[in-house]
């Protein structure tokens, strides 16, 4: 493709031309069939090096997550991807192109407690990785997010292993990307500014996963004052998703000279450089890390967290109301910098409102909202989408319902909602259909219908209806043989026929011309596909 690519833009015969061909290549390198497009070599080589220091940082995946599952969805499986799909994307380093061609293969569950989980980035039939290279990344999710993953892998456990994670069974990549990815990067867009992208979710991954590290030789999170970000960085949680390199051992028996290169191989990067320039900006915070974690306090700054005057000598007097039996002799402070048991002097600081809120402890002790719980509930809740019915059905365990497999979900997607979303319908509509299920017969997938205008109204109705249009519909004309007329025929097909209808006359000696439709289907069995119908509509009415 890089090949391709360069010999196209050399061919090029003007700088106008060019310009545009490389707007192009620029923007086809940001989609999931061509993200391994490299558009270095089709920049000046004195163009500085451009950086996107953006990110979707711990507090605002949370955000994101809200959003999405605030927002109503078409159905209630798509929500379900796109809130596993972007969990992934951010504690996994995954590139938009990676997410969507991940395969039910490709993770693996890896503790009993069901949170840490080892995902298998490769090349698929769907594209490549950006460098051509498989790689392995281990994630430690938090319990709410690790149950959403566990979810949607208990909904497809009958799916095919090279089955795509995110999406219905034979769902084309492109389909995936437009029902998923595009939905994500909305949110993004609305929570971090109109300069979000999908990719930050990776690059916030990555300062996560860095600091993750930091943590791991340091034990140090005194300096983290965000409790999204405190609760991915606590020493159990940290030693969780690096138990794969731990093994068993202590940190102190790691070879940490290749702990960065090991943070390298997780995101995809042959050198640890090209994380450092382009995915983690600053260095302040990194300091942090590394400082004591005893606190020295200047006499300037105590009197300003106390609210003092300048020149103060008030200092020892509020040092003796605190610590008093913890400092015995007050002149051995600095004029520079006290050593004054930082632990309790922080604690007054924040207790008394300093106005140094950096200074403030951290909350780690993080309620995580209950997705799946929600999601769950939202689902029992709903009651105007078909799809959302065998979902619901599907998840419960009566014989009833076993029939409801991952394969006749994803066929009844694609036959009904392939080009159009479900439909919420309206009380009437649930009462003609509910006449229909009372005329048809189950057996036969037959039913009869009076040819009048007004029942050909409603077949109308109720046939252009997604869940019904996907029926091949044959007409049986049962003529009496006294009737020479074919005025009967002319009206069906010019009052009744919608698209696709066939009609064939059949000759009968007794009684009034009937006229009978039955109904077709190849790819799925249509007395399985009415009964459920039956279920679903006859409830709601």
């Amino acid at each position: 493709m890089n090949s391709w690519a360069e010999s196209f833009y050399q061919n090029a015969q003007s700088e106008s031309v060019r310009l545009h061909l490389f707007y192009f290549l620029r923007f086809m390198a940001e989609q999931e069939l061509t993200d391994a497009l490299d558009i270095n070599a089709f920049q000046s080589v004195y163009l500085p090096k451009n950086v996107d220091a953006n990110l979707v940082s711990a507090k605002e995946l949370n955000k994101v997550m809200s959003l999405l599952s605030e927002n109503e969805p078409e159905n209630k499986l798509q929500q379900l991807f796109c809130l596993v799909a972007v969990n992934l994307s951010f504690h996994g380093c995954l590139r938009r192109g990676e997410i969507l061609r991940l395969r039910m293969q490709d993770v693996e569950l890896r503790s009993p407690k069901g949170t840490l989980f080892q995902l298998t980035i490769t090349n698929t039939e769907e594209g490549s990785t950006k460098d051509g290279k498989p790689r392995v990344t281990h994630i430690e999710l938090p319990i709410e997010q690790a149950k959403l993953l566990r979810l949607l892998l208990k909904i497809k456990e009958e799916a095919h292993d090279l089955e795509p994670l995110i999406g219905f069974s034979e769902e084309l990549i492109s389909s995936r990307e437009r029902q998923y990815i595009l939905p994500i990067t909305r949110a993004i867009k609305s929570i971090c500014g109109p300069s979000g992208r999908f990719h930050h979710l990776r690059h916030g991954g990555a300062f996560v996963l860095v600091n993750q590290l930091f943590v791991l030789f340091t034990k140090n999170v005194s300096s983290v004052n965000c409790k999204y970000l405190s609760a991915l960085l606590q020493e159990k949680f940290v030693k969780h998703r690096f138990s794969f390199w731990l093994e068993g051992r202590g940190v102190e028996q790691l070879n940490s000279v290749v702990a960065l290169d090991v943070i390298a191989n997780m995101i995809g990067h042959s050198l640890f450089e090209t994380t450092r320039k382009s995915y983690l900006h600053g260095h302040e915070w990194i300091w942090d890390y590394f400082m004591p974690q005893i606190q020295q306090y200047s006499k300037p700054l105590l009197r300003y967290m106390w609210g003092l005057n300048v020149g103060s000598n008030d200092i020892s007097r509020q040092v003796n109301i605190l610590i008093s039996n913890d400092i015995e002799d007050l002149q051995s402070i600095s004029h520079r910098s006290a050593n004054l048991f930082s632990g309790r002097v922080h604690e007054m600081a924040v207790n008394n409102g300093s106005k140094l809120s950096w200074l403030a402890a951290c909350d780690t002790n993080l309620v995580e909202p209950s997705w799946t719980t929600f999601w769950i509930e939202k689902l029992a809740s709903t009651s105007d989408c078909y799809l959302d019915f065998l979902i619901q059905s599907s998840l419960n365990t009566n014989a009833i319902n076993r029939s409801i497999t991952w394969k006749k979900l994803s066929q009844v997607k694609q036959l009904l909602y392939r080009n159009k979303p479900s439909t919420q319908y309206k009380k009437t509509t649930y009462k003609l259909i509910k006449q229909l299920f009372c005329k048809l017969d189950i057996k036969e997938c037959a039913f009869e219908m009076k040819m009048t205008k007004r029942a050909a109204v409603r077949y109308e109705k109720i046939f252009k209806l997604p869940e019904f249009s996907v029926f091949n519909r044959h007409f049986i004309l049962l003529k009496n043989l006294g009737t020479l007329s074919d005025k009967q025929e002319r009206f069906i097909t010019r009052e009744i026929f919608i698209a696709n209808e066939k009609l064939t006359v059949e000759g009968a000696l007794l009684g009034k011309s009937k006229l009978v439709v039955r109904l077709e289907m190849s790819s799925i069995s249509k007395q399985w596909l009415i009964n459920m119908y039956r279920q679903f509509f006859i409830t709601e009415v």
